[in-house]
């Protein structure tokens, strides 16, 4: 939800009353300056400023105001806005959510804020581009943006916006009541601060007041950063007086240094100040370098004596003001970030508005800076001093709670990013090393290149192989093709050949099925898991090519009890060849269907249900079979005595009965065959009929077990 700076009066007042309704705890609420139109407190865009407030019962109050860079020219300005959209919530307020959540020093959790969560909190969004210190006066209140270099579309109204808010908090939430003010800035947000104290002790004469200013210690280093200001059509049309001092070159408002160096800001004020700075700050530093990495005469020591440079002349500057106020602490540990301060979600990685502002990688040929502005950075961000670690967060509670005397913290460490708990970071990759990693990124291109092609090869052979098997089907369906002459030799094959059989309820038989009266058996599962029968021709090996694949509904052990009616699949999706003049086992446990796919091969099959197709030497069974069975031989399984008529205890009884030795008494005849039918596994087809060729029964392996019994009579 976005308020927009036209919305009726009416629907603000009731979004505001559910808002303030449904509120959770932590929220900070939206709100426009009330006296924006009276006094101009205008965004970029020249709509009203805004602000956020949590107020609570206590006297104390923390009030923050955002930074986000600047325009240091009207072509700078119009190009904040034209190319870099996430840059426009710095110049405008239309895109500010209805309500945030405060973070680090604005938290409500005592948990990771104890000193200031009880405090009614503010937070002020920086939407100027001028470091809280333009005044320009406004010629024109509409706002249309111009593309071109030179053209004036922007309001610069910092100063008023900051004034502004102080007195909507002073008039309508009574903060000129408070007993404790704590002002904080970051970045550009700092600068303002800074400029503004003298005018805030003014305004609230009765407060105790302390400043937080994270990350505004700018200084001129390579005649870069701070003399930016002092370009035409900068954002700094005020009448702050320091703005107007030009003793070094550049606009005294926009550096600390010399606001304490000129005196603008005096031990006289009463006002404590924490200084949090980086000594190698990347948003100062960034212009420097990168003047430095485009010159191609520039090498990895050049750039390392510029941090060395820039880190001694910060340490210098800091130092030097802080031993001539006492009012000014210091945390300046050696790293490169830049804000260490996230004070809301407006900065969360997966939603704030800001994330996208600041944070980031930066990167000029082998030079690039790391920048991450997170909420909790206070928390983390540490300085050792004679081998004791102190956080952010704790050094200002410890500056907070003494009632601002003066604490220096200043890394003992030498380098950028020298720190472990340095949250960003910067590096320079030698020219040397440029080339390694493109060659790492040429191969990995390659070789994934590579992948690719196999990948759509296999796909392509995958389509063509199906493409070919359906074309086979069509022709084998639809063609009849003139056999052979019967000298030539005979190849056969099978595509897609399924054999079942109807069963219905009788006693239980086994392996082949064969009829028995009017039942029927099969002595495999419906629907049983599928199996691969390898076929190996003389001569070659298994992994030649040449295979059988049966999906069959195979089962090792019969079915017990009472076979249900309904069809029975013997085979399922047979597919394979035998070449000419080659010989082939078909292999495979006893009753899973070798007996069954042979008759079926040779045409002898005919009771049951056929599908697929059978071929000899590439032509339908169905065409040539008289010619086939004349000039082929099949050899069945040979017959034993015993009676077909009768199961496999009944065979096996009648046989041990008629070959037992006088004095056996029939209780040891009936052990004995249970004792054979337990040794031979012969259990599940013990009560199950023997059958023959022209009938049903138990299968051909079984019937060798059998016949085996049957042709020694050691067994009795």
């Amino acid at each position: 939800v976005v308020l927009h700076h036209d919305m009726k009066r009416k629907e603000a007042i009731h979004l505001t009353f559910l808002l303030l309704f449904f509120r959770t705890n932590g929220e900070l609420l939206f709100k426009t300056i009330s006296a924006a139109n009276d006094v101009g407190a205008y965004c970029n865009d020249k709509r009203p400023a805004i602000y956020y407030i949590d107020k609570k019962s206590s006297n104390g109050w923390v009030v923050h105001f955002e930074g986000g860079g600047g325009c240091y020219s009207f072509n700078d300005c119009n190009e904040r806005w034209h190319n870099n959209p996430s840059l426009r919530n710095l110049m405008s307020p239309s895109h500010y959510p209805v309500s945030i959540y405060g973070a680090d020093i604005l938290s409500c959790d005592v948990c990771t804020n104890d000193a200031f969560a009880g405090f009614s909190h503010v937070l002020v969004p920086y939407c100027s581009s001028d470091g809280w210190l333009g005044s320009r006066p406004l010629t024109n209140i509409a706002f249309q943006f111009n593309y071109s270099s030179d053209a004036d579309n922007f309001a610069f109204r910092g100063h008023v916006i900051f004034q502004a808010v102080v007195n909507e908090l002073v008039s309508l939430h009574n903060l000129s009541n408070s007993s404790e003010l704590v002002l904080v800035g970051t970045s550009a947000g700092g600068v303002g601060v800074l400029n503004h104290l003298p005018w805030v002790r003014a305004r609230l004469p009765g407060s105790q007041i302390k400043a937080v200013v994270d990350s505004a210690w700018f200084i001129e280093f390579g005649g870069r950063t701070v003399s930016s200001w002092s370009q035409p059509g900068s954002g700094l049309f005020t009448d702050l007086k320091a703005c107007a001092d030009s003793t070094f070159d550049y606009p005294c408002c926009v550096s600390p240094s010399c606001l304490f160096h000129r005196n603008y800001l005096t031990d006289s004020l009463d006002i404590p100040i924490f200084i949090i700075s980086s000594l190698y700050d990347s948003y100062v530093l960034r212009d420097t370098l990168n003047a430095l990495v485009k010159d191609s005469a520039t090498t990895v020591d050049d750039l390392l004596r510029t941090f060395n440079a820039y880190g001694a002349l910060m340490n210098a500057s800091i130092l030097q003001t802080a031993s001539a106020n006492k009012d000014i602490s210091v945390y300046a540990p050696s790293c490169t970030q830049h804000v260490y301060l996230a004070t809301s979600s407006l900065w969360s990685p997966k939603d704030g508005i800001l994330n996208a502002t600041e944070n980031g990688t930066y990167q000029e040929g082998n030079f690039w800076l790391k920048n991450n502005i997170r909420n909790g950075s206070w928390n983390v961000a540490s300085i050792s001093v004679n081998g004791t670690d102190t956080t952010l967060h704790d050094a200002i509670v410890k500056w907070y709670k003494s009632g601002g005397e003066q604490v220096v913290y200043i890394d003992d460490c030498n380098g950028p990013a020298c720190s472990v708990t340095c949250i960003s970071d910067v590096g320079v990759t030698p020219s040397e090393h440029l080339w390694p990693s493109a060659a790492n990124a040429i191969v990995i291109a390659f070789l994934g290149a590579e992948i690719l092609a196999c990948l759509l090869i296999k796909l392509a052979m995958y389509a063509m192989a199906k493409y070919l098997l359906l074309r086979q089907r069509r022709f084998l369906q639809r063609r009849r093709v003139r056999f052979p002459a019967p000298q030539h030799k005979i190849g056969i094959s099978c595509l897609g050949l399924t054999y079942q059989v109807e069963v219905v309820d009788g006693p239980k038989m086994a392996g082949r099925a064969r009829h028995v009266g009017s039942s029927l058996y099969s002595c495999c599962h419906p629907r049983a898991a599928s199996k691969v029968i390898p076929v190996t021709p003389k001569g070659a090996t298994p992994d030649s090519g040449r295979h059988s694949t049966t999906n069959q509904s195979a089962a090792d052990t019969p079915l017990q009890n009472h076979a249900p009616s309904g069809k029975r699949t013997i085979l399922s999706d047979v597919n394979f060849y035998v070449n000419p003049g080659e010989l082939t086992a078909i292999m495979g446990p006893s009753g899973c269907g070798k007996t069954t796919l042979l008759d079926v091969l040779l045409g002898k099959r005919s009771s049951g249900s056929i599908e697929g197709e059978v071929l000899v030497n590439g032509v339908m069974l169905d065409s040539v079979k008289n010619w086939f069975v004349l000039n082929s031989g099949y050899v069945r399984q040979l017959a034993v005595s015993f009676y077909s008529e009768l199961t496999v205890r009944q065979n096996l009884l009648l046989a041990m009965t008629m070959q037992s030795q006088k004095g056996q008494s029939t209780f040891q005849i009936l052990e004995r065959v249970e004792q054979v039918i337990q040794e031979t596994g012969l259990q599940g087809t013990a009560d199950i009929i023997v059958g023959n060729e022209n009938g049903l029964g138990i299968s051909g392996g079984q019937v060798g077990h059998l016949r085996g019994l049957h042709s020694g009579g050691h067994w009795i």
